[in-house]
């Protein structure tokens, strides 16, 4: 079995790999980085299930939709932190910056993830994001 050290190296690849492929707006290869279903948490719209690919594939392009209408153009990631709550279930926090065309800072935002390994890889089963002025679970500064 591999040690903590590893699984966290793991875990964060994982992450930085589901980046890309938000930042590539690819959401059939999003889809291999969710596990149905899953849940998108937040105070504002209390629990959103995804249960089959095309709830998910609607979900995504809905978020899409919005952040381009914003002037989005990708998300870098700032930080990532992982804590294990077993070898195969993992909490992410990750600092993001959403970029526009220009380079310009559109927002900066901390999202929460909530991840299992299936036994083959890594799977998000749920995230929620930390609204402003707060710091989410660690209370780490942002």
């Amino acid at each position: 079995m591999p040690n903590t050290q590893e699984i966290t190296k793991a875990v964060e690849g994982f992450y930085r790999d589901f980046m890309d492929a938000f930042n590539r707006q690819d959401i059939a290869r999003q889809y291999r980085f969710i596990d149905l279903p899953y849940a998108l948490i937040s105070g504002d719209g209390g629990v959103v299930v995804c249960s089959t690919i095309s709830e998910h594939q609607r979900l995504s392009s809905q978020i899409f939709a919005d952040l381009r209408a914003r002037g989005w153009a990708r998300s870098d990631v700032d930080r990532v932190r992982i804590s294990l709550y077993a070898p195969n279930h993992a909490l992410i926090v990750s600092d993001i910056t959403r970029r526009r065309v220009d380079g310009s800072v559109l927002q900066k935002n901390r999202f929460c993830y909530t991840a299992r390994h299936d036994g083959h890889s890594w799977k998000m089963i749920a995230y929620s994001p930390v609204a402003d002025g707060f710091l989410g679970p660690g209370n780490f500064p942002r």
